[in-house]
């Protein structure tokens, strides 16, 4: 509650030192970006979506050599997981593996990064397309100066065939690439 609390008032930089304080570690740009590990410290840690119409399952799937991923179920168009990252202004590059990601571009999940301030998007990618074996997403954003704090996010989209693929996303990485 404190960290939520913190961010509520715009106090990034407290809340951020106060996670690292309670977790320790290296300090990673997307925090288990691999879904390997708990996630008990939110908005820093994943959120998780578990509703009936949209939710995350973190699970293990076959013949993925890499451990977790996360699987994104349901119809109803919203963030099934997301969490708070600090990125300072500049240019970045996004890459993820994704697999059972449908060909039409309208029906795939959207890894989105947007200013926690107004909302704004700076970055909104359909996950690439993928039977099961995995495809590399990847995609460049440039965070504005007026940006001090943005939501990572996975959404769903509303699918046109009533088939559930199991679209999954796994190995989350953003890279500062310039100023």
């Amino acid at each position: 509650m404190t960290l939520n609390r913190l961010v509520a008032l715009g106090a990034y930089g407290e809340a951020r030192t106060l996670y690292r304080r309670s977790v320790g570690g290296a300090d990673e740009t997307v925090r288990n970006a691999s879904f390997e590990r708990a996630n008990t410290l939110q908005p820093f840690d994943w959120i998780i979506a578990s509703e009936p119409t949209y939710s995350g399952i973190i699970e293990t799937r076959t013949g993925w050599p890499h451990g977790n991923v996360l699987t994104i179920a349901g119809t109803e168009a919203n963030d099934v997981a997301r969490q708070l990252l600090l990125l300072v202004p500049g240019q970045y590059r996004l890459s993820a593996d994704t697999a059972n990601v449908r060909q039409e571009r309208e029906t795939r999940p959207l890894l989105t990064i947007s200013c926690v301030s107004d909302n704004r998007a700076v970055m909104s990618a359909p996950f690439a397309a993928a039977g099961a074996k995995p495809a590399a997403m990847q995609g460049m954003f440039t965070v504005p100066a007026n940006c001090p704090a943005q939501w990572i996010a996975i959404r769903n989209t509303p699918s046109f065939d009533p088939v559930d693929s199991d679209p999954w996303i796994d190995r989350i990485v953003v890279q500062r690439i310039g100023r």
